[in-house]
């Protein structure tokens, strides 16, 4: 199932959510939510697009949403936050996403710590052979022991 990047956000703060807080739920106010996409996560939109997404997810099968509210003296019921869990089906899709991200950025930063040598042949830069890598991460080991 292919999920596009703002659903898959809105996944991924569900879940560093759950993993920070160590609950299998979460009951977080819509306002709560947009402040973290828009502070964390670079995504800005109104409420209505929230629930827009919210309501993409639950129909894909990926979260559920429990309504709860509370009862007052007098008769009157008050809204309370949704509870929100994840799905099984949820968990596949934000492993994909964390592993496809997880990719990128190790690629990244091999690329960026890829030891490099200058050549007395080649005026440009060539990449050190695996031998010597191991034998210049043994020397720094040493030298930092």
């Amino acid at each position: 199932m292919f999920i596009s990047t703002r659903p898959g956000t809105i996944l991924l703060m569900f879940s560093q959510l759950m993993r920070k807080y160590r609950k299998d739920y979460l009951y977080i106010s819509q306002e709560k939510m947009l402040f973290l996409l828009a502070q964390y996560h670079n995504y800005s939109i109104k409420r209505r697009m929230l629930n827009y997404r919210l309501a993409e997810l639950e129909v894909a099968g990926l979260i559920k949403r429990t309504k709860r509210n509370k009862k007052h003296p007098g008769g009157l019921v008050a809204p309370m936050t949704s509870l929100l869990f994840l799905t099984r089906k949820a968990h596949r899709v934000i492993s994909r996403l964390y592993k496809g991200v997880l990719r990128a950025l190790n690629k990244d930063v091999r690329e960026f710590f890829a030891p490099r040598v200058q050549s007395k042949d080649d005026p440009g830069s060539q990449t050190l052979s695996r031998e010597d890598q191991k034998e210049k991460a043994r020397e720094l080991a040493t030298t930092l022991a």
